[in-house]
């Protein structure tokens, strides 16, 4: 029940933000100071959404089917065991603290509680979130239990 478990998070979260981020994501410092001062210009939202994009590790010449799943999107090859993917996908993932947003759903939980949100560019940051193919096969698999 990962709703359960970031709600229980939230509850001890004291700052006026809440930034959620996965272990196997990340931002520059440059990034960071970027949507810091993003938000200190929208005082009035809520929430706010940050894009994210892909970067799939560890390809072999057998990932040709995860690779094929990609494909619509913008990808660039890093190398020939890398590829970044870039897809139009924003995910709420800073919202003001104590004014009742909370998450809901067991699998593929979303926020609910909240009048209004904006995106950040994706110019000013995007999460760069790494996965190897292997990992993402998993993943896969494990969410066709719930579907």
């Amino acid at each position: 029940d990962f709703a359960a478990h970031k709600n229980f998070l939230i509850s001890k979260c004291s700052k006026k933000y809440i930034f959620l981020m996965d272990a196997d994501e990340f931002l520059s410092l440059e990034q960071y100071e970027n949507i810091r001062k993003f938000i200190n210009t929208h005082k009035n939202t809520d929430m706010f959404a940050l894009h994210r994009t892909n970067l799939l590790t560890d390809i072999t010449p057998d990932d040709c089917d995860i690779l094929e799943v990609f494909s619509p999107y913008r990808n660039r090859v890093i190398n020939k065991n890398t590829v970044q993917v870039v897809v139009n996908c924003y995910q709420m993932r800073i919202w003001k603290n104590k004014i009742g947003i909370h998450y809901v759903n067991k699998v593929h939980e979303v926020q609910t509680g909240f009048r209004n949100s904006q995106n950040v560019p994706e110019n000013i940051a995007s999460i760069m979130h790494i996965k190897s193919c292997a990992r993402q096969k998993a993943q896969a698999d494990f969410y066709k239990q719930f579907n």
